[in-house]
C-alpha cells in the first residue's frame, strides 16, 4: 500500500512520541483510503466510552502534541493504491 499525503510523517511521529514517553495502551494503525483525499492526513481518535473522533490536516507537530493524552487509540488514514 503507498503512503500519501504526509501520512507517513505522521504515523513515525505518533510512533516515536509512544517510545519516547514509554506510553502504554496506546496503539497506532494504518488503515487504506477513506475516500477524503482532501483531509488526509485524517487521525482517528478512540477512548473507551466515548464517541470516534476524527481529526484532519495532521501533522507531524500535531501528531506530538496528541500524543500527550495518553489513553487513547489512534488510528492513522493513508491513500493506498
Amino acid at each position: 500500500m503507498r503512503v500519501s499525503a504526509g501520512a507517513r510523517v505522521v504515523v513515525d511521529a505518533f510512533k516515536q512520541e509512544i517510545k519516547a514517553r514509554k506510553l502504554r495502551g496506546v496503539l497506532v494503525t494504518e488503515t487504506g483510503c477513506s475516500g477524503r483525499c482532501d483531509l488526509e492526513p485524517l487521525v482517528q481518535v478512540l477512548r473507551d466510552g466515548e464517541a470516534p473522533t476524527l481529526y484532519y490536516h495532521i501533522d507531524a507537530e500535531k501528531a506530538r502534541r496528541m500524543s500527550s493524552n495518553t489513553s487513547k487509540v489512534v488510528r492513522s488514514s493513508r491513500s493506498g493504491s
